[in-house]
């Protein structure tokens, strides 16, 4: 069986070249925004990275101002330090929560407040414990505030200043239990600004027991065991007594069931 040839006519090469350029044509069209989004996903981490060097190189984000208030115990270079704060660092490198957990690691400090104004400024407000009183409390004094919580230890240079030598000083406190303390500081308090108020201004210690309550310690030796209540009424008994005799070593108004008793001890009974 005999194969027909046929001839086929051949294309011209000029048709063959214009139809590849139009295939290439169509193909460049079709991948153009391809390329173009790959273009544009590997410029932007590169602007982000360049970006980010200039913000955190640049001298226009060097921290220049560093406003601090509220600190009277506190030495503030070294509360800066302690919270990673020093001039010419990075704004950007201020991590504020990190500041104030590190700046409350100090004891005297009740509570702190960062706020960074950029480009080149932080605020940083301090609150300090107010210590109102010192209190015998484990191996030594410390300081305690007016709602009774233990602030830190007093160390011998802060019980020579005035402010310290003028606080209200409760012992007899160290044995106590750790949940009992709060109250009795708190009470100690209060005794010792009413006795002021009443004219006590000779008093130098108050001393607190777990049986017999409290018992103030004036100055020139006296003492008057007050115990846990009606300390008012107590003292004024105390005072109208310690008035008629200069004599007295010791008045005691702590009866529990006999409110108005007085029990008083002569100095010279006791040589």
């Amino acid at each position: 069986m005999s194969k027909r040839k046929t001839n086929r006519r051949k294309r011209p090469l000029r048709i063959k070249v214009f139809s590849a350029l139009g295939l290439l044509k169509k193909i460049s069209t079709n991948l153009f925004p391809i390329v173009m989004a790959l273009t544009i996903a590997a410029a932007v981490p590169t602007g982000v990275y360049f970006s980010y060097r200039f913000v955190v190189s640049s001298e226009h984000f060097a921290l220049s101002k560093i406003e601090l208030s509220g600190t009277k115990r506190v030495d503030e270079a070294i509360l800066l330090q302690q919270m990673g704060v020093f001039p010419g660092m990075n704004v950007f490198d201020i991590h504020k929560e990190r500041a104030i957990h590190s700046a409350k690691i100090e004891p005297w400090i009740k509570n702190v407040s960062v706020k960074v104004n950029y480009p080149n400024q932080i605020v940083i407000n301090v609150v300090e414990h107010d210590a109102v009183a010192l209190v015998d409390f484990g191996k030594g004094l410390m300081f305690v505030d007016a709602q009774g919580t233990l602030i830190t230890d007093a160390d011998q240079d802060e019980l020579l200043k005035e402010s310290a030598s003028a606080m209200p000083y409760i012992s007899g406190t160290s044995g106590l239990r750790t949940e009992a303390t709060q109250k009795v500081f708190s009470e100690g308090i209060a005794l010792h600004a009413m006795m002021k108020g009443m004219g006590f201004e000779n008093l130098s210690e108050l001393n607190f027991d777990e049986t017999l309550g409290f018992s103030a310690i004036l100055i020139d030796g006296k003492e008057i065991r007050i115990g846990r209540d009606k300390f008012e009424k107590r003292l004024t008994r105390a005072k109208r007594v310690l008035s008629q005799d200069d004599d007295i070593a010791y008045v005691l108004v702590d009866h529990a069931l006999e409110s108005n008793r007085v029990i008083v001890g002569n100095k010279t009974e006791l040589k």
